[in-house]
């Protein structure tokens, strides 16, 4: 086991990995002009331009790809590489530095299969649609459903079905309890590309924020009216990055159970527990 490194030195290496996988300029352009191309047809969908703006897009998509897919091809695995190893040297030097960091959460694969032994899994949204539905009620705990896949430790992903994910909520006061969340933008390719955001970020996932500033706001906010509001709520920023819709979540923890049957299965169970 090496030496820890300092910030100097992770600052460097981060600069150095991301030289190597910066994509040339031609890549770039040609990228933009595809999702520009993208938006022009989207938006003369139902229209007597719907075609020639569809073939547009086509077009930009197939020289997008003539020139990405040589790259990936000859240099893939390294540019993978380069990657995996820039997000872990990026989250040591947040954790160094005391910043925010994005880190995976972990589910016991006991809650989502019936007989399975204790074992840690990654559970994440289905990357390929996961149909999000999120829900609270007046006085109820934060929550969210939505069609969910597992990898486990040998990289095994399975698919689970329906999953009802609730958030706890701290309760400094008698009658109501203390959360926050926000659901909706951005889509899971917005945080890698803000810097300082994405710090760990690697896509679809459920994940936590380590170093969050954003429970502290809230008791900040909250002594206006509450001067008695303590230091510490024990509140926790969790994330779950859909492919269109992101879920922020401020709570003291939460529980996961799939759900037999489709969604509206989830909202039914949501609100038959509903205190």
């Amino acid at each position: 086991m090496g030496a820890m490194k300092s910030i100097e030195e992770l600052e460097e290496r981060i600069a150095q990995l991301r030289r190597e996988i910066e994509d040339p300029e031609e890549l770039v352009a040609a990228d933009q002009a595809w999702r520009a191309a993208q938006a022009d047809a989207q938006a003369a969908a139902g229209t007597p331009d719907e075609a020639e703006a569809y073939q547009r897009f086509r077009d930009r998509l197939d020289e997008r790809n003539r020139i990405a897919l040589p790259r990936i091809l000859a240099h893939g695995e390294a540019l993978l590489a380069a990657t995996q190893e820039l997000r872990r040297t990026e989250m040591q030097l947040a954790k160094l530095r005391g910043d925010p960091f994005f880190q995976p959460v972990a589910v016991d694969r006991s809650q989502l299969f019936d007989g399975e032994p204790s074992a840690v899994a990654m559970i994440r949204p289905d990357s390929s649609g996961s149909a999000e539905i999120f829900i609270q009620s007046a006085f109820g705990e934060p929550a969210i459903a939505f069609v969910a896949e597992v990898e486990s430790d040998d990289s095994t992903i399975e698919e689970v079905g329906v999953v009802l994910v609730r958030f706890e909520m701290a309760s400094p006061m008698p009658l109501w309890g203390v959360s926050l969340a926000k659901f909706g933008y951005p889509n899971e390719e917005a945080f890698g590309g803000y810097p300082g955001l994405g710090v760990g970020f690697d896509g679809i996932g459920f994940y936590e924020v380590a170093n969050s500033c954003w429970a502290a706001e809230i008791v900040a906010f909250n002594r206006h009216r509450f001067p008695d509001t303590p230091d510490d709520l024990g509140l926790r920023h969790f994330v779950i990055a859909c492919k269109e819709n992101t879920l922020e979540c401020l709570a003291t923890g939460f529980s996961v159970r799939r759900v037999d049957g489709p969604l509206p299965e989830a909202v039914a169970d949501y609100l038959s527990h509903d205190r």
